[in-house]
């Protein structure tokens, strides 16, 4: 497997994209997550990831705090679609019961998905879109096609 030491990410070994494990604070929680640059394997992190990623963790704690804020406002939403595939009469408080950060993905934009699995759909998960003025979406992980 070919690997990269970028400046910014560190040590990333190409696996679908340049790729390394790492824990985050994520949602009050020390979670290990994986990281994943969206790039070809001749391709490098670009400036834009790279500068995206630095903004992100900079910045990670007040990322979290509004990204679970806007998670749980969405699932609220979504809440008569939810409720009959999980094991709960109503939305948990703690979230993290009905859905789990898997991977973060830094795309080609320098934009930030925060991909995660969900009790309610299993297929598809939903998704955590960062954009470059740290405008926060939620929704289901179609929203970090570029």
């Amino acid at each position: 497997m070919s690997s990269i030491n970028d400046e910014a990410l560190g040590l990333l070994t190409y696996n679908r994209g340049w790729t390394k494990e790492d824990v985050l604070k994520w949602w009050g929680h020390d979670m290990r997550l994986k990281i994943v640059v969206s790039a070809y394997e001749n391709e490098s992190v670009n400036v834009n990831q790279r500068q995206g990623y630095l903004s992100f963790k900079e910045n990670l704690l007040n990322i979290s705090d509004i990204s679970l804020k806007k998670t749980k406002e969405y699932i609220q939403e979504m809440k008569n679609e939810v409720l009959p595939y999980i094991n709960f009469d109503e939305i948990p408080d703690d979230i993290l019961k009905i859905v789990k950060p898997s991977s973060i993905l830094i795309l080609e934009s320098g934009s930030i998905g925060v991909l995660c699995d969900c009790s309610w759909d299993m297929e598809h998960g939903m998704a955590i879109l960062i954009s470059d003025k740290q405008k926060i979406d939620v929704g289901p992980q179609d929203i970090l096609l570029e």
